[in-house]
């Protein structure tokens, strides 16, 4: 629906997720890549969206990477990622059934919160999604301030 009326950019480093993606969203344009590895100039995108994605990426990666988001971001613009919820390192072979390992590394919700303040965003909206179990992650609605009011944005 959004492609239909904006300029759609998605990344994902699976040729499988690629794929698919074209299929269901056939206006938008795809790139294949590690998320670490993008570079885009400055006020690129007035929307960020990273649903369950980061958490793949190792932790020491995580804040430079939130950096660079924060750059590609016009003043006033959005950015809409879930993060986890509670710091957890894992590596599991044959996930969701499939023959491949799957990785996640995360923090727990506050240190990325302060993660994401030190960069220069404005926590809008906080919420834990809770999962089966004792797990779950955390949605942070964030809005990257006008120029004039930003004050710790790097």
């Amino acid at each position: 629906m959004l492609a239909r009326r904006f300029d759609v950019v998605g990344v994902d480093i699976s040729d499988v997720q690629i794929a698919r993606a074209r299929k269901l969203v056939p206006s938008a344009r795809f790139q294949r890549s590690d998320m670490t590895q993008l570079r885009y100039p400055p006020g690129s995108f007035e929307v960020i969206v990273s649903l369950y994605a980061i958490i793949h990426v190792p932790l020491k990666e995580q804040r430079p990477l939130f950096r660079r988001i924060f750059r590609w971001m016009t003043p006033g613009g959005h950015f809409l990622a879930i993060l986890g919820s509670g710091r957890l390192k894992a590596l599991e072979k044959g996930w969701l059934g499939s023959d491949s390992w799957m990785y996640w590394d995360h923090a727990d919700a506050n240190t990325y919160q302060r993660w994401l303040e030190e960069v220069g965003f404005i926590v809008e909206e906080r919420k834990h999604i809770p999962e089966a179990g004792s797990g779950g992650h955390e949605m942070f609605r964030l809005k990257r301030p006008l120029e004039a009011h930003r004050a710790r944005g790097k």
